[in-house]
């Protein structure tokens, strides 16, 4: 054959040429701006955070884009494995690092600059390039089923690794979680209303059993409106009742999310020494704990308290629910003995003990007197056998309660009157007491009760004297008797939430406490309020009066060591100076809708037994004028209280697996709860039943958390990242345009009819799905950056 045979083959094309790998010197002049803004980047986290710091945030960045990496793993396995051309895998997004690109038959594999996660890319994944439509190894040209399993393997590669994670944790060190045991009770809460109290174990709560505070909270927070949930409680021990209740949980207004009103408790572990980078002390430097004798250290377990009945110092008894360890709630009940009076606390400290005497603790008063407000919770009967609820065995009414087919506003009380076995009488009044009364205030009241109980034996009768509006006539005075139940007298029922209330645990009454002042004491701090202008305090006195509403409050923090000034309770700002965190008190409600009174219980509460600086801010109302104001605040040697400024770590309990067999269980049994638990949370979130805005998290978030879980423990981290996995997995998995979930229903699609949907349907259905997504990513990016800066 010549060369002019017309038959002859072409010559065949020559190869693309293969451009030579870049030599460092090339990389570092291309990637130069990068680098420089990505060390910038790492000498500001290390100058923030120090080297420990910056360890725990590239440990919680390499973890978290290990989960992402994962998932693109599952891609390229079954993309290889479906015989799809994979044209490059990445680890991490950027320019590839030098040295770090090669080429593996037909695939570039490349470890990039930044190593968050990673890319998969593939022929014909874009199913608008037609250039790939003959090529048999084209994604768009493989069958239905293989794009689906190429598609799916990302989100069974999460949940795998998140099953993984939980089976280490379980099988190694084990978790620790909050147990099932009942802290604190929110007064007037949905707990409180069926007889809840502080040291009762929780044996189920909605579908779960045997529930650590972990398991307790989803089961609530996910509850939809109206149900009514399986709650078993009782006091821990064999020969203890349960009480079998159905509950509803309350929507939390300052949350944002559903809640019974239950905290967990706390250990009898102050805080170790790793805490001091955050903590200054201990102990609250302002608390009865920081003048004890010798002083508290970091790390000091209490294992004893002077026994009140014959004043020596005996150790605790052990947790019934938890032997290894005293029992906090028997240390709770001896300070609540103590009140008032001098305390010996026995701590284990290495291998010493040490007595260390603590004063007696006392509330710091401003000389306000808040306003009244209605009765809006009464307890049901129970939970002792038999035993009625002493304000709901008298008629008392509360705010929406229906009576006679009617809401009714709910009692204030008047006047209230004790008398003990012997027939002698107290009277406490709410106006112009007269007659030897004593005058009522709101915030004092449980606590003058509680005294008055303490101190007298057998039987008691009480007398309340309230204001009921009935119907259209005009308010009239009932008096009411009830009696007094000791079951709850050492009951630590508190306003957790901001919208809390107060209550007389042994009357099982939970009444409001408006931020309307109604007296202020001659003389007292609220006399000597400093006027603050542009966040200086000037030497101009503001006398708080009678009808001044607080509308916010805002802590200030302790005198540094160095002398300087206090400063209020600040949130930082990246990039800016800081300023005070106000927390409003009253919210104008819109027109049309009832206003309701701003709450002075969980502030004042917050301000007794949380704060370190005995002042206060206010933001005050007097008439249309609003002036900020600086109070101190002074002891109340005749209003002693229990807490005396221990600072105690959560308690906790290690979840720990006998042997691998349990731990696979035991994570497969986390991993589908998890999975189930996202899906009821955004059934929630969909439904308005949890606030978008005050529950949902983005990426500054959950770096924040991750970093956390970091500095915790690496099985903390862990565990965490399993957490993770599984979310991405079912987010990525929801049927939306661009996710994996969206490309599967367009597969179903095309399975079921044969062919797949038109070229418009996906390009409009796309960029829906873009909107969607980068209008969601801006959403929680806003989020994320207004609750850590601004």
């Amino acid at each position: 054959m010549d060369s002019h045979d017309i038959t002859a083959s072409p010559p065949a094309a020559p190869p693309p040429a293969v451009e030579p790998p870049l030599t460092a010197g090339q990389w570092l002049r291309q990637n130069l701006l990068v680098l420089v803004i990505l060390v910038t980047l790492l000498a500001w986290l290390i100058g923030t955070y120090g080297l420990g710091g910056f360890y725990n945030i590239a440990l919680a960045a390499v973890g978290l884009g290990f989960v992402i990496f994962i998932h693109e793993l599952g891609h390229f396995a079954v993309a290889k494995w479906c015989d799809v051309h994979v044209e490059v895998f990445s680890i991490g997004f950027g320019p590839p690092l030098p040295g770090c690109i090669f080429k593996w038959g037909e695939t570039t594999y490349m470890i990039a600059l930044f190593p968050l996660g990673g890319y998969v890319k593939m022929v014909g994944e874009n199913p608008e390039n037609d250039e790939d439509d003959t090529d048999p190894r084209s994604f768009k040209n493989k069958k239905v089923w293989q794009r689906m399993a190429i598609i799916s393997a990302g989100v069974i590669m999460n949940v795998i690794l998140g099953a993984a994670c939980f089976i280490f944790v379980f099988m190694t060190r084990g978790m620790e979680q909050a147990p099932g045991i009942i802290g604190r009770v929110d007064s007037g809460s949905p707990a409180w209303k069926k007889g809840a109290q502080s040291g009762m174990e929780i044996h189920q709560i909605g579908s779960v059993r045997h529930p650590y505070f972990n398991d307790l909270m989803p089961e609530v927070v996910l509850s939809v409106e109206g149900e009514h949930l399986p709650f078993v409680f009782g006091f821990p021990g064999p020969n203890e009742p349960r009480y079998d209740e159905k509950i509803e949980p309350r929507n939390d207004q300052e949350g944002g999310k559903p809640v019974i009103g239950v905290s967990p408790p706390p250990s009898l572990r102050l805080f170790p020494e790793r805490a001091s980078k955050m903590l200054d002390a201990p102990v609250y430097t302002q608390s009865a704990a920081a003048h004890a004798v010798p002083p508290f250290a970091f790390g000091d377990k209490i294992i004893g308290a002077t026994d009140p009945a014959t004043g020596a110092v005996t150790l605790l008894r052990l947790d019934p629910t938890f032997p290894q360890q005293p029992d906090y709630f028997d240390f709770a009940k001896r300070m609540q003995q103590l009140r008032g009076q001098p305390a010996t606390v026995r701590v284990q400290r290495g291998d010493e003990t040490v007595d260390i005497k603590v004063p007696p603790a006392y509330h710091y008063t401003f000389g306000l007197r808040m306003k009244m407000g209605r009765i809006v919770a009464v307890r049901d009967d129970g939970p002792a056998e038999g035993q009625l609820c002493p304000a709901k065995q008298a008629g008392v009414q509360y705010k929406n309660q229906m009576v006679n087919d009617r809401k009714v506003e709910g009692d204030l009380i008047k006047a209230v009157e004790v008398q003990d076995a012997a027939g002698k009488k107290l009277r406490w009044e709410l106006t112009d007491p007269k007659d030897g009364a004593k005058q009522l205030d709101p915030m004092r009241l449980p606590s003058d009760l509680a005294a008055w109980a303490a101190s007298t034996p057998g039987p008691r009768k009480v007398t309340l004297t309230v204001v009921r509006n009935e119907g259209h006539e005009s308010a009239k005075e009932k008096v009411l008797e009830l009696g007094w139940d000791d079951h709850f007298k050492y009951d630590e029922e508190v306003p957790i939430n901001k919208f809390s209330s107060m209550a007389i645990p042994s009357l099982g009454i939970a009444y409001e406490v408006e931020s309307g002042i109604e007296g202020v004491s001659p003389g007292s701090p609220a006399t000597k309020a400093r006027k603050i202008v542009n966040g200086e305090v000037k030497e101009e006195v503001f006398e708080l009066k009678p009808g001044d509403v607080i509308k916010a409050i805002a802590f200030w923090l302790p005198a540094r060591a160095n002398g300087e000034p206090a400063k209020m309770m600040e949130k930082t700002k990246l990039f800016f100076w800081k300023e005070p965190d106000w927390q409003v008190l009253k919210v104008d409600a819109p027109e049309g809708k009832e206003q309701k009174p701003g709450q002075w219980a969980a502030p004042w509460y917050s301000f007794q037994h949380m704060v370190n600086q005995k002042q206060l801010s206010l933001r005050v109302e007097r008439g249309s004028q609003i002036e900020e104001v600086l109070v101190v605040a002074e002891e109340a040697k005749d209003w002693p209280m229990t807490e005396r400024g221990m600072r105690l770590e959560p308690d906790s309990r290690i979840q720990k697996a006998d042997n691998l067999g349990q731990a696979a269980i035991m994570g497969f049994e986390k991993t589908g709860g998890y999975i189930k638990q996202i899906y009821r949370q955004l059934r929630s979130l969909v439904t308005g039943r949890i606030s978008f805005v005050k529950n949902v998290g983005g990426p500054i978030q959950i770096f924040d958390v991750a970093m956390g879980a970091a500095e915790s423990s690496i099985y903390v981290l862990i565990f965490f990242l399993g957490v993770i996995s599984v979310n991405l997995a079912v987010v990525n998995f929801l049927p939306v345009p661009v996710l994996d979930g969206g490309h599967m229903v367009f597969l179903i699609y095309e399975g079921l009819r044969g062919k797949p949907a038109s070229e418009k349907v996906r390009e409009y259905a796309t960029i829906g799905g873009l909107v969607l997504i980068i209008g969601l990513m801006l959403t929680v990016l806003y989020l994320d950056a207004s609750r850590k800066f601004f």
